[in-house]
């Protein structure tokens, strides 16, 4: 619903928002946010070139289960550099953008929470 500015910023929009549709006062304290956590394995390092360019010419064994998933450089990637990004701290969806502007675009450079 609201994606621009700080957390804080996001709530007090979204209880103004509420507080129009639904006829009664919210405030931003009422607002709870939506909690995202990486689903794969990130040590807070984002994989080389030569890294992506491995991972896609071995491509994915499906017989090996979610295990070989979750530390593939390329998902790893995607999850980090297209997918979340951050904003005060808490991991959030990233905007929907094209390959070639993910491939600019600086990676989140965080823990791996």
């Amino acid at each position: 619903m609201v994606s621009m500015g700080s957390v804080t910023a996001q709530r007090a929009q979204v209880s103004e928002v509420a507080t129009a549709l639904f006829g009664r006062t919210f405030t931003p304290e009422q607002v709870i946010n939506e909690t995202l956590d990486r689903s794969l394995e990130f040590t807070g390092t984002i994989p080389s070139t030569e890294a992506l360019a491995r991972a896609i010419t071995k491509g994915i064994d499906l017989s090996h289960g979610v295990d070989e998933l979750k530390t593939n450089s390329v998902a790893v990637w995607l999850e980090n550099c297209v997918a979340l990004d951050q904003n005060d701290g808490h991991l959030v969806r990233r905007k929907p953008q094209r390959i070639s502007d993910a491939e600019r675009r600086p990676p989140i450079h965080s823990r791996s929470n």
